[in-house]
């Protein structure tokens, strides 16, 4: 209609009449041959082949004969054939979908263990179940070590704390797994799985935990190993398996505990293509966190390449003149066929506001825009 009232039922609208834009693309007459035909109150139907629906994403189709009618503009959005499968096929399973997709990613140990080496040794996963020098999963017995087993193990002492089950002072010097008590019960085995705190000393603060105790000698092996060895007349004290830390003196839990999650945080992140850390991404995100802003690239005044691009004039303001400010930090792009594409920044001119990066897949094109985090 061109009067916004009267249905236009006699158009003739040709393939040329019909234009298509691929998720932000230009604009280009669509390729499925044929005109559109009459349904019915002035709508009209066409068909679309796989190259007009080729690019995932938005889809534009626009509609026009200037002389004849006002234009018409219809939105879609092309998804992935196993996306659209998994959403509308006969057999739409997306549970099935996106287990196997879990799997595919190495994320499925986060919710079956399929065998007892699902999850990659020395992974922060591995550490909060492992104690040994190189952290390993298999180390973790669900009847001991889950937090259910704990609880049941430790319930009282966790709420009104305990007091030693034994004390006394380091006899001799002790190995990197072992120490001779001064004191303690003939019954073998005694203090097994109970915890063992050096409260003075040489070794003193370290907490570990009794695997082994002879009653003739009061020799007692320990997990892990001493990180210092304790030696002679340092004070240690015993505790049920579950005490409660707060209530030991001289024994600073805190420090212990932040040091072990700040050595986990430090390990490099699995898969990373650099060995930075999660404590490293966390500060680069947390600068960003606010002042993410969207840029636009500029070729008319610098023309970009796969590893170079300018921004537009109008968002010079917003850059920061300083040489090589973000020089670390990460391009993303947010349209054109660079979209969702990221690389680090690797030099930055402060003057020009011009950005060098590791390659990109092709050169950014005028217009398009992206985000620095």
């Amino acid at each position: 209609m061109t009067d916004m009232v009267t249905e236009e039922v006699v158009l003739t609208l040709a393939q040329a009449d019909m234009r298509l834009s691929k998720d932000g693309g230009a604009f280009a007459q669509k390729n499925a041959s044929g005109n559109a035909t009459h349904d019915s109150d002035g709508w009209y139907s066409t068909t679309l082949d796989a190259t007009d629906t080729a690019t995932v994403g938005e889809l534009i189709l626009n509609v026009h004969q200037p002389a004849n009618m006002l234009p018409v503009q219809v939105r879609f959005t092309v998804v992935e054939e196993a996306v659209y499968d998994a959403l509308y096929a006969a057999s739409a399973d997306i549970a099935t979908v996106v287990n196997a997709s879990i799997v595919t990613y190495g994320l499925d140990h986060l919710v079956a263990v399929a065998d007892a080496d699902d999850v990659v040794d020395d992974s922060i996963i591995a550490k909060l179940a492992s104690a040994a020098a190189t952290a390993n999963w298999s180390d973790f017995v669900n009847t001991t070590d889950s937090l259910e087993a704990l609880r049941e193990r430790g319930d009282l002492f966790w709420q009104t704390g305990w007091s030693a089950n034994n004390s006394g002072t380091i006899v001799g010097a002790s190995g990197a797994s072992a120490a001779r008590l001064s004191a303690g019960s003939t019954t073998n085995d005694l203090y097994n799985g109970q915890q063992i705190i050096i409260t003075s000393g040489t070794g003193a603060g370290q907490c570990r935990i009794i695997t082994d105790y002879n009653g003739a000698t009061k020799d007692v092996t320990i997990s892990p190993d001493w990180t210092t060895d304790p030696v002679s007349l340092d004070t240690y004290e015993i505790y049920p398996a579950s005490v409660n830390l707060t209530t030991i003196e001289n024994v600073d839990a805190t420090d212990q505990i932040n040091t072990e999650v700040d050595n986990a945080l430090d390990t490099a992140i699995p898969g990373s293509p650099t060995a930075s850390s999660i404590n490293e991404a966390i500060k680069r995100l947390a600068r960003s966190v606010g002042v993410v802003q969207e840029f636009t690239v500029d070729t008319d005044v610098f023309t970009s390449t796969t590893t170079q691009a300018q921004v537009d004039a109008v968002d010079i303001d917003s850059l920061e003149a300083t040489d090589d400010h973000y020089v670390g930090r990460v391009i993303v792009f947010t349209s054109g066929v660079l979209k969702h594409e990221a690389t680090d920044i690797t030099d930055y001119d402060g003057t020009n506001k011009r950005f060098t990066f590791t390659a990109l897949t092709s050169a950014p094109a005028n217009n398009v825009t992206f985000i620095v985090v």
